[in-house]
């Protein structure tokens, strides 16, 4: 697990943001293209199943909650989306 700290977010937000793109990487390991500006909604790599697994990634790495609110398509649309959204989540 891995804590957040929220005073050098730029630094840990990079490293939330390659955590994140692999991890979805993983999810479809044949496109291992999944770069942090990638669509993953048009991509059709983020169903509800790996927004699922995505949450559950960011509340066991990173002791992330992530309210049911902010599960919107603009908080899931990239890799970089999500970081914001985990950093955030985990203040």
């Amino acid at each position: 697990m891995t804590i957040i700290d929220t005073r050098d977010t730029g630094h840990m937000s990079d490293d939330i943001e390659r955590q994140v793109v692999e991890f979805i990487r993983g999810l479809n390991p044949a496109n291992a293209s999944v770069e942090p500006s990638t669509d993953l909604i048009a991509s059709g790599l983020l169903d509800s199943l790996a927004i699922l697994e995505v949450i559950a990634f960011a509340a066991q790495r990173f002791s992330a909650t992530i309210p049911a609110r902010k599960l919107t398509p603009a908080n899931l649309r990239t890799p970089r989306a999500v970081t914001a959204l985990i950093v955030a989540s985990a203040r």
